[in-house]
């Protein structure tokens, strides 16, 4: 009886023996594997973060283009769920609830004031520089007051965002903080837009010839020999009419593509002048007429008014 007591004794003293070393084996391959592990998570969420700023910024084009309008800051977050049919908070915050911001440069209402939406004036001063703008993000830290406050940035921080390297802290931005999961996405929104020309040539008097901007349908009557230059967002149609007879008649319609557009009246006539790369003319049928409402708003020095 003694003998069998302690053979069954034995038994469990080694299993607890091999417990303890099982334990200690998970133990040190914990050790080894936990830093991988966790760089290919935080590598997999730095992917997925980059992944979803792209789609972020490609949604915000898409609605720029086809609502022509460019939204001021506080508004994107609604613009974006809209347009890509998710929630606001989903695209204020990333997958680790810290914030993403959206960040206008400092200057931008010096070209145009968002809210903007197009008109027929679009944009006249299409300032590269200062139509840039990011989409900013980190999967470490909640972004600094200062980032989510983007009114408070100067252009030198603006500058110093847009050109940080991923993954990397504006380096003249003090911080205590690693950043290595900082990530931007940057988009220009001169790129969205197109320079058009329009112009007289060979007038003989005060006539005038009309153009139309189909989103807003606002007329706009060009004094000949006088010349308007301005941006409008690429896919935008623009209708001309010719003024020289007694109703104003359709004589082209434009749909704005990449390249940039030229557009010469002549007589009260409207024609498209060749350019490389230009988008196919529509020319309406003899019997095609348009009525124009009444101008509002003022015009630049090169229009006048519909009288």
């Amino acid at each position: 009886m003694g003998r069998a007591r302690f053979r069954r004794g034995g038994v469990g003293g080694g299993s607890v023996l091999r417990l303890v070393m099982l334990l200690g084996l998970v133990a040190i391959v914990t050790l080894l594997v936990a830093p991988s592990a966790i760089s290919t998570l935080d590598r997999l969420a730095r992917d997925h973060e980059e992944a979803a700023l792209q789609s972020l910024m490609g949604g915000l084009k898409a609605s720029i283009v086809r609502q022509r309008a460019i939204p001021e800051a506080d508004g994107v977050a609604d613009a974006l769920a809209g347009e890509l049919g998710m929630s606001a908070v989903a695209v204020e915050r990333n997958a680790r609830s810290f914030h993403r911001v959206f960040v206008l440069h400092p200057q931008i209402e010096a070209v145009l004031r968002p809210p903007w939406r197009q008109d027929w004036q679009g944009v006249p001063n299409l300032d590269r520089d200062r139509m840039r703008v990011m989409m900013v993000s980190c999967l470490s830290h909640d972004l600094p007051e200062e980032m989510r406050d983007a009114a408070r940035l100067s252009e030198a921080e603006f500058d110093a965002l847009w050109d940080a390297p991923a993954s990397a802290y504006p380096p003249n931005w003090q911080s205590e903080r690693a950043w290595h999961d900082f990530q931007i996405e940057r988009l220009n929104l001169a790129d969205l837009f197109v320079e058009v020309r329009m112009r007289g040539l060979g007038a003989a008097g005060p006539g005038r010839a009309r153009f139309v901007l189909e989103e807003g349908g606002v007329p706009a009557s060009a004094v000949l020999a006088a010349e308007f230059r301005s941006h409008y967002l690429k896919g935008s149609v623009l209708r001309f009419f010719d003024d020289n007879r007694p109703e104003p008649v359709l004589s082209v319609t434009a749909v704005l593509g990449s390249a940039p557009e030229s557009f010469v009246c002549a007589e009260g006539h409207w024609s498209r002048e060749r350019t490389p790369g230009r988008r196919r003319v529509q020319r309406g049928a003899s019997g095609e007429t348009g009525r124009l409402s009444s101008t509002h708003g003022a015009l630049p020095e090169t229009l006048g008014r519909d009288g």
